[in-house]
């Protein structure tokens, strides 16, 4: 998206970029925003690198990636029955927590996990991204992740529940089978469906939600929102992007201009 010179957003990156590098001119500041064409995420990258001797832009670069980068770090954790580890415990945990900032994309930084396969013979490269998946036999589909693809349709609210309570959207909320509203099914979800929706597919599911084990006992998942943030449907006609120059910060387009915050808050 670019910004015309002088326009009232224009105006406004300056002044953020002001206050985030006050060693600095406001003309040159100004020079190197309309050269990014009012990016102000591409400027700050580019400060960074030019004036790098400058300590005060060195201090600000410390405080930008404590701001931006820092958050998007999520903790994952799991324990088994009496906090020991057990035979097929890392499988069968009895409890999982999962830390999360839900102003950013948990996947992102995945397109720094490739890999390029050159094809000599044909002459042509091939670079394969890390997208997240699950590998599974025919048997380990029915026993394990029987409703694998539900609870994903569920996280992402793929035409189920459009006008009822989003499931996993709240860190307050405990998600029994039979919460209201949510779970149309009223089903548990398994241990391996769990790890595989919030670990290998790394989708954000706030909220408790009790899960099977194999060997019949049941666990809990939580889902913590470190802001206190609660997942919130888009109003129609607006998208969701993420930012590569704030470490996957998600942003918001409402069909004509982007916003930084979500149009609920």
């Amino acid at each position: 998206m670019s910004l015309a010179v002088n326009s009232p957003e224009f105006n406004n990156e300056v002044e953020v970029l002001v206050q985030r590098f006050p060693s600095l001119e406001e003309s040159v500041l100004r020079e190197i925003l309309e050269k990014n064409n009012g990016h102000s995420g591409k400027t700050t990258r580019q400060i960074f690198k030019e004036y790098s001797e400058d300590p005060v832009v060195e201090e600000s670069k410390r405080e930008f990636e404590m701001k931006f980068l820092k958050p998007n770090i999520w903790s994952y954790t799991t324990s088994c029955s009496g906090g020991r580890e057990s035979p097929g415990g890392r499988e069968n945990p009895r409890s999982i927590t999962v830390n999360m900032n839900i102003n950013y994309d948990n996947n992102w930084g995945r397109q720094n996990h490739m890999l390029v396969v050159d094809d000599w013979e044909l002459g042509i490269s091939s670079v394969l991204c890390d997208t997240g998946g699950v590998f599974m036999s025919i048997e380990e589909e029915e026993t394990k992740y029987p409703n694998l693809d539900y609870f994903s349709d569920l996280v992402l609210h793929n035409g189920i529940n459009k006008d009822k309570h989003w499931w996993g959207s709240d860190s307050k909320v405990t998600y029994t089978s039979d919460y209201p509203d949510s779970n149309v099914k009223n089903l548990v979800p398994t241990v391996h469906e769990i790890i595989a929706l919030v670990d290998d597919y790394k989708f954000q599911i706030l909220g408790k939600i009790p899960y099977k084990l194999d060997d019949g006992g049941m666990g809990l998942y939580v889902g913590h929102s470190v802001n206190g943030k609660t997942k919130k449907r888009l109003p129609e006609g607006w998208s969701i992007g993420v930012s590569d120059e704030y470490y996957g910060l998600r942003y918001y387009n409402d069909g004509e201009k982007t916003h930084w915050k979500h149009p609920l808050e």
